[in-house]
């Protein structure tokens, strides 16, 4: 397994892990995802205080089961990992409260604008627990037979000079929720579902100081 951590001048340090589950593991997950075509719908994102569908801001399907059966595994997967994510993105350890996984596909056209994870303002007023870290893991059938579909992670500031990381097989990108990213646009001539860019976008979330001395809940 090849681990990198990568840090830019301006940039938020951000985690690169190759071969990241067993070979077992991602045919699983890359099967239950072909076999569950009909459960992909539309995604939806936040638009304030409303979860909606805008695909002229974001073009992808998403399982509505989420990962099914599979999620315990990969949960303990990313779980396993949580001292090297904190270390190498240098966030001050905290205990997850919520480990929220989705499963997407990316097919041609597929893209995400520029975005952040974290909710801001009022809506992130009311959470009770916010995303600190997110994670996005890649897998696709072989051979590939898609282009695109970066992640682009931008600087801090107004420069819109970022820096692309590659889908790979088995790749596991990990960055703090708070900072600017997008998903470039996915190119499959196909426009079949099965030669789809798959993803599992992860976040870990955190417990903000509970109020009148209630202890945090531990939710899954």
């Amino acid at each position: 397994m090849e681990t990198a951590l990568v840090t830019y001048n301006r940039l938020p340090k951000f985690l690169v892990i190759d071969e990241f589950l067993p070979a077992s593991q991602l045919a699983d997950l890359l099967e239950f995802a072909l076999q569950n075509r009909s459960i992909f719908h539309p995604t939806e994102f936040m638009r304030g205080s409303s979860s909606i569908i805008d695909p002229s801001v974001r073009l992808s399907s998403e399982c509505e089961v989420g990962l099914g059966p599979h999620r315990p595994a990969f949960k303990a997967a990313i779980h396993s990992r949580l001292e090297e994510f904190f270390r190498s993105l240098g966030i001050q350890p905290f205990e997850v409260v919520r480990t929220e996984t989705q499963l997407i596909a990316h097919g041609n056209n597929a893209f995400y604008a520029p975005h952040i994870d974290t909710h801001t303002g009022a809506d992130h007023d009311i959470e009770r627990h916010y995303r600190v870290v997110s994670c996005v893991y890649y897998f696709f059938r072989e051979p590939k037979q898609f282009t695109g579909g970066e992640i682009a992670l931008f600087p801090f500031g107004e420069s819109d000079d970022a820096v692309l990381v590659e889908p790979l097989q088995n790749r596991l990108v990990v960055f703090p929720s708070f900072a600017k990213h997008e998903v470039r646009k996915v190119f499959s001539p196909s426009e079949e579902f099965a030669n789809s860019r798959f993803a599992v976008n992860c976040w870990l979330r955190k417990e903000k100081q509970p109020a009148n001395g209630d202890s945090p809940s531990n939710q899954p």
